[in-house]
């Protein structure tokens, strides 16, 4: 039987302690840019970390969780078939944008100032994936202190930079130049490590199969991606620059919960493997059910009524707006504390096209509840459809991994 309590409190307490880290620097770095920048501002950089976050998850192609899942004799080389995969993808993305952004700023999809930004941002959705690959590489070896510390790195000079932005420069030097200290600098020390593993030597074969395979979690993660940021995406479109950055302040406020489920997932990921029988999977459930609605429990309560009080102190009178926004994320996602790790079984049954299918449900809710609520209601709106389609789009999901289960286990495909 698999110990996943035992996984989850030794090796997860370590990435749990690691990612607040990360996450109090990630949280410093980007109030600064709210507190410095103003509300529109702050609104242009929250939709280009947004859009980075969209393209990266394009650029990775699910070769992540192709390196995770792989075994230990072929990593090495699945690693660099996987970072050819990667550059090939950004430059198909490239050409892509290259054609379609005039028409986007046309649509008013791009905030004001974007149309010379958006390269600068797809280079950094370029160095996030490889940052990405580089992690689940250590994911995959379960060298949890390294990642640890390849997370901690990259927040500790991109929050550095950032202050020291603000410090000595914001006065004389435009804000693209913000842009670069962003998205670029802080993956210097990725670049590096990567180089040292370079090894031209491709099998053709080896890289149509990790790309067949990686095509359906590209397209889950994508979903999954945009599920995540379409409300800001939405919110850009239909209301502008100001409005994404209230709804950017609440995004904030809750990050604590995308670390939690980030963390677990973290920690889970790699023990897929272990899952063999329905016995196993659902130990597994119970398991991870006993930790997680505690937590789910605990953090909505703290949040519920901790969040004016740390909006006004933390960002002023200006995000008052935010407070209410929170407030309703907040349901959907100490929800998905619940479910997300429940979503483990699709990759312990190696099929990755459940999670594609459950994705692009939620993300097609998600679009059509945004394009209704957002018009008619605002920025509330957007965070109405976001909480409708976790709780929704998660039973979803769980009822289609149920289905597949109970058809494996009469067929004999699962013992």
């Amino acid at each position: 039987m698999i110990s996943i309590k035992n996984n989850l409190f030794s090796s997860g307490v370590l990435v749990l302690i690691g990612n607040l880290i990360t996450a109090a620097l990630t949280f410093l770095a980007t109030s600064l840019l709210a507190k410095n920048l103003g509300v529109t501002e702050f609104g242009l950089v929250t939709f280009s970390i947004t859009f980075s976050a969209v393209l990266a998850q394009v650029i990775d192609f699910g070769m992540d969780i192709n390196l995770v899942k792989t075994q230990e004799d072929k990593r090495e080389k699945t690693f660099i078939h996987s970072l050819f995969i990667k550059i090939s993808a950004f430059c198909i993305v490239l050409i892509i944008l290259l054609v379609v952004s005039p028409f986007l700023y046309k649509l008013n999809f791009w905030p004001n100032g974007f149309s010379e930004l958006w390269w600068i941002v797809l280079l950094g959705a370029l160095f996030i994936s490889l940052n990405n690959l580089q992690l689940a590489s250590l994911q995959s070896d379960k060298k949890f202190k390294n990642y640890v510390l390849n997370k901690f790195l990259v927040s500790f000079f991109r929050c550095f930079f950032v202050f020291m932005f603000f410090l000595f420069l914001y006065k004389e030097i435009d804000i693209k130049f913000l842009f670069y200290l962003y998205f670029f600098i802080p993956y210097f020390t990725t670049l590096y490590f990567i180089s040292r593993r370079l090894n031209l030597t491709f099998n053709i074969s080896g890289i149509k199969n990790q790309a067949k395979f990686g095509l359906y979690i590209m397209v889950s993660n994508v979903a999954s991606s945009l599920l995540i940021n379409a409300d800001i995406l939405m919110v850009q479109y239909f209301l502008g620059a100001d409005s994404v950055a209230q709804y950017g302040v609440a995004n904030l406020i809750i990050a604590p919960i995308s670390l939690i489920i980030s963390s677990m997932m973290t920690v889970l990921l790699p023990n897929s493997q272990e899952i063999k029988t329905f016995e196993e999977m659902k130990e597994y459930v119970w398991k991870v059910l006993r930790i997680t609605i505690p937590i789910a429990l605990i953090i909505f309560g703290i949040l519920f009524f901790a969040v004016k009080f740390l909006i006004t102190i933390i960002y002023g009178e200006d995000y008052l707006d935010a407070i209410s926004i929170t407030r309703i994320l907040l349901f959907g996602f100490c929800f998905s504390i619940l479910t997300n790790p429940i979503y483990i079984i699709a990759y312990a049954l190696n099929n990755s096209s459940i999670m594609m299918i459950g994705d692009l449900i939620k993300l097609a809710l998600n679009i059509l509840l945004n394009i209704y609520m957002i018009p008619s209601i605002g920025t509330e709106g957007a965070a109405y459809a976001t909480t409708i389609t976790r709780v929704i789009g998660g039973i979803i999901t769980i009822v289609i991994i149920s289905r597949y289960v109970k058809k494996g286990r009469k067929n004999g495909k699962i013992q």
